[in-house]
């Protein structure tokens, strides 16, 4: 596969950023990011969604659906997902950083890019993204 600096890739990326895990606007970012869809550069995703200014995303790509409520618009759903050309997978506890990144390198499956969460430390909460 080819991930040269200037292959783009869909992702829904939120239009605004954080310095900090925003609890108080988490129901706003949910109810907007699937409207947001873009073709991005690894590196440039890499940038938008790390500090110091962190955007919250999704890899999901949307349709746009009717919600629960029979408004028409795109719904981060099950029903409303429409394609998919990254994936991320979030450890949260119980594994560090070096040792999942050991076994990426032992099964031959690297990531193109990880990240710290806003919780982490330690290198405990991290995120792996995969194309």
């Amino acid at each position: 596969m080819n991930r040269d600096n200037l292959t783009k890739y869909k992702a829904c990326i939120d239009i605004r950023g954080y310095n900090h895990k925003p609890d108080y606007a988490i129901k706003d970012i949910v109810l907007r990011i699937a409207e947001y869809s873009q073709l991005i550069t690894i590196e440039d995703l890499a940038k938008a969604v790390t500090l110091p200014d962190a955007h919250s995303w999704t890899p999901a790509i949307f349709a746009e659906t009717n919600s629960k409520k029979g408004i028409k618009g795109f719904w981060k759903t099950n029903e409303g997902w429409k394609e998919q050309q990254i994936f991320a997978l979030d450890f949260d506890k119980g594994i560090h950083f070096n040792e999942v990144i050991k076994r990426c390198k032992d099964y031959n499956i690297m990531p193109a890019f990880a990240y710290n969460t806003f919780s982490d430390t330690n290198l405990t909460r991290f995120r792996l993204v995969f194309i």
